[in-house]
């Protein structure tokens, strides 16, 4: 197995080539690939111990240009990670989901290799996880990693992306190929006809391709569904066109929820202190639902509507399902923030007809109440497809969740 060597890079730095080592590089390209992390790092050492300065400086360089080049920054061999940056600074520190972004956390603050401007940040993780992160220099500029491709817009800011190495994209089904395409209706509101109630809902339609040819179509109902349907976040009327038109799903009917006037409001606006409000419950599951079968071509069978949500909004899906499992017969909830008086509703001895998907993250998620709640739905006996993913609650994460999560409601049976 070919790897990096340094005396490679000084018999080559001896042999009188130019000072720009650059075409070097270019022609002997001295990385291909190290056997062990630890090899990695005594190589970091040798550089360090490397007493002319020239001579460790164009070492460095040239490591370093190695790995910018074949995608080593950062550097990731099975569970261990080296984040590496470059640059005069008297402080660098690692911020992202693995630290909930904590710019104080004194566990990701770098060590600069003696000698030189290299800054690194040794770190272990579950091999199959994937964070978002930035790099944080002298506690007061944000920056994404320069060296790492992997790098996304997660609809407020660009961050860079560190994935290991079972991580898998489960989306990676979705192409830039042109296949039929669904539609989705202007945003329209509908408000409770209880007197004097507080609520009201805005809500967008998705219909399939071909609907007009189509009959009893399924109904998922979705919580917080301007996040859901943002490019950046869930993607999901992308989502669905490509994986209808790639028969991996029946076509289904997609109601997207939110609150009116989102403008001049912020966050997922259906939060947890919805869940649980009469008013609400029957707002969504009576009226919404009933005016849907109403306009549209759908099932009114019980087992065919979902409804789903994310974090509060997950919260909030389990709930209304848990009350009103005469209307909704499947409930998608991801890092839902559930607490123990709503898990202990299933623990009645009545067993409800209602199929679960619930995900979770092992960082800086409800890790401890979704395993309970697992556990019941599994006592219970309850349908339940369970992902616990290593990573943290993030949309980039969630969102690739979806092909799953579609499947296990929906899978197209040919």
């Amino acid at each position: 197995m070919m790897r990096f060597l340094l005396f490679v890079v000084v018999i080559g730095l001896l042999s009188g080539c130019s000072s720009d080592k650059s075409q070097y590089y270019q022609e002997n390209n001295p990385y291909k690939e190290f056997e062990s992390f630890d090899e990695f790092r005594q190589t970091l050492d040798e550089m360090a111990r490397v007493r002319d300065s020239k001579m460790r400086d164009s070492l460095l360089n040239l490591f370093w240009d190695s790995l910018s080049v074949n995608h080593k920054i950062p550097f990731v061999l099975d569970t261990s990670v080296c984040f590496l940056y470059r640059g005069d600074a008297k402080e660098v520190s690692w911020i992202g989901d693995f630290n909930a972004w904590n710019s104080d956390d004194k566990y990701y603050r770098g060590n600069e290799i003696r000698g030189t401007d290299l800054w690194i940040l040794e770190k272990n993780y579950d091999n199959e996880a994937k964070f978002d992160y930035k790099v944080l220099v002298n506690k007061s500029e944000t920056m994404v990693d320069e060296q790492n491709p992997r790098q996304h817009f997660n609809g407020m800011d660009t961050v860079s992306e560190l994935h290991m190495p079972d991580w898998e994209n489960t989306t990676s089904f979705i192409q830039n190929s042109d296949v039929a395409k669904g539609s989705l209706s202007e945003g329209s509101i509908i408000k409770s006809k209880v007197a004097n109630s507080k609520y009201s809902v805005q809500y967008k339609v998705y219909l399939p391709s071909n609907y007009e040819k189509l009959q009893n179509l399924p109904v998922m109902y979705i919580i917080g569904g301007t996040d859901y349907l943002n490019e950046y976040r869930g993607n999901m009327k992308l989502v669905l066109d490509h994986m209808i038109a790639k028969e991996l799903i029946v076509p289904i009917i997609t109601v997207f929820i939110d609150t009116p006037n989102l403008e001049q409001q912020s966050g997922n606006e259906i939060d947890a202190k919805w869940s649980g409000d009469v008013e609400f419950i029957n707002l969504i599951s009576n009226e919404l639902v009933t005016y849907i079968d109403s306009k549209y071509k759908t099932s009114v069978d019980q087992s065919q509507r979902a409804l789903l949500g994310a974090g509060a909004g997950g919260f909030a899906a389990i709930d209304i399902v848990l009350q009103k499992s005469t209307v909704f017969g499947m409930v998608a909830a991801q890092s839902p923030q559930v607490d123990v008086s709503t898990i202990r509703k299933l623990g009645k001895p009545e067993k409800l007809p209602i199929k679960f998907y619930i995900s979770c993250g092992t960082y800086y998620d409800n890790l401890e109440n979704v395993q309970l709640l697992r556990d019941v739905l599994i006592y219970k006996g309850y349908p339940l497809n369970y992902n616990e993913f290593k990573g943290a609650p993030t949309w980039s994460i969630w969102r690739t969740q979806l092909e799953p999560l579609l499947k296990s409601f929906y899978r197209n049976p040919v």
